[in-house]
């Protein structure tokens, strides 16, 4: 009786694990799904839409792979649609396929940004890797934490001018305006202007507070704000480590008048955190129209956790 059972008490777990492994594939796949299609609107479909695509691939496939072929075939059915779904959101929705220029114009100007992760993994290997970018203007999120950063900076990339403010750093080969501080709440910036051959160009350098429950609308709305009463003669790019994906609803009140660098002339895998495996889009550079963009490419390191943005931009020509 006893063996009978434990028997009984044994197939009994058993079925919950089977219930449990259908409940979890299901619930997974679903999650997804209303975080893509609700993306950041609620507090609750905010944490749906933080899981990556790449992940519920992943995932999607092992399932189905692990599950017993005569076992939960409509459910199977249904997370091979939502894992082809995974598929077309990266390669349709989030990637772009834009051809990189192998000439520019004289008058190209190279602007990089990159979150060097305070420099942990060694100054010199971060400039080191900035070197071969031949870029005009540099702006890093967390700079290395030393003294003689500008030093630095100045020997291994000749750049005269530098300026930091609120925990981000600007090079320049190009004048500099000091930089001024726009409060916001739940992160840092600061804009300047960098006086090029085409006329003044204004950098609004952004950082956000790297938190999965992140009010990204305050922040935003705030810049939202500022882009209402600067001058709009003037042209302008926005570039940091914003922690808020590229189709997030906080960055649809700035689409009117800005411009993704990636979506109008990338190419490549379009997310840039964290590496060796980026799953999300959390670096950007957005310009004004008077900006042209003639390419955009992120480049992968060693040496940070974020890959680096590469923007080669035309100043004065609106597209």
């Amino acid at each position: 009786m006893r063996s009978m059972s434990g028997r009984k008490a044994f197939r009994r777990f058993l079925w919950l694990l089977d219930q449990l492994w259908a409940l979890g594939g299901f619930a997974l796949s679903t999650a997804w799904l209303a975080g893509w299609m609700f993306r950041d609107a609620t507090p609750l479909s905010n944490w749906l839409y933080l899981i990556p695509s790449p992940f519920i691939i992943v995932f999607g496939v092992l399932w189905i792979f692990l599950t017993l072929r005569h076992r939960f075939r409509m459910l199977q059915i249904y997370i091979f649609l939502i894992v082809i779904l995974a598929f077309v959101r990266i390669l349709v929705v989030d990637h772009r396929w834009h051809r990189q220029p192998e000439i520019f114009p004289p008058d190209r100007i190279r602007v990089v940004h990159w979150n060097t992760a305070h420099g942990v993994l060694g100054t010199e290997s971060i400039m080191r890797s900035i070197v071969p970018d031949n870029a005009d203007i540099i702006v890093i999120s967390e700079p290395p934490r030393i003294r003689d950063l500008p030093d630095i900076t100045y020997y291994a990339l000749g750049m005269e001018y530098i300026e930091s403010a609120a925990g981000m750093s600007i090079a320049s080969h190009l004048p500099l305006t000091k930089p001024e501080i726009l409060p916001l709440p739940n992160g840092n910036a600061w804009h300047c202007q960098a006086q090029t051959p085409a006329g003044p160009v204004e950098i609004l350098a952004v950082d956000l507070y790297s938190r999965p429950d992140l009010d990204r609308m305050q922040p935003l709305s705030r810049i939202d704000a500022w882009l209402d009463q600067r001058d709009d003669s003037i042209p302008l790019m926005m570039i940091g480590d914003f922690n808020t994906p590229r189709d997030s609803r906080a960055f649809d009140l700035v689409r009117d008048r800005l411009r993704h660098g990636y979506e109008v002339a990338g190419c490549d895998w379009p997310y840039t955190w964290p590496v060796p495996a980026p799953m999300y889009s959390i670096d950007h550079i957005w310009v004004s129209d008077q900006i042209e963009v003639l390419g955009f490419r992120l480049d992968n390191t060693r040496f940070s956790d974020h890959k680096r943005q590469i923007a080669d931009v035309r100043i004065g020509q609106a597209e």
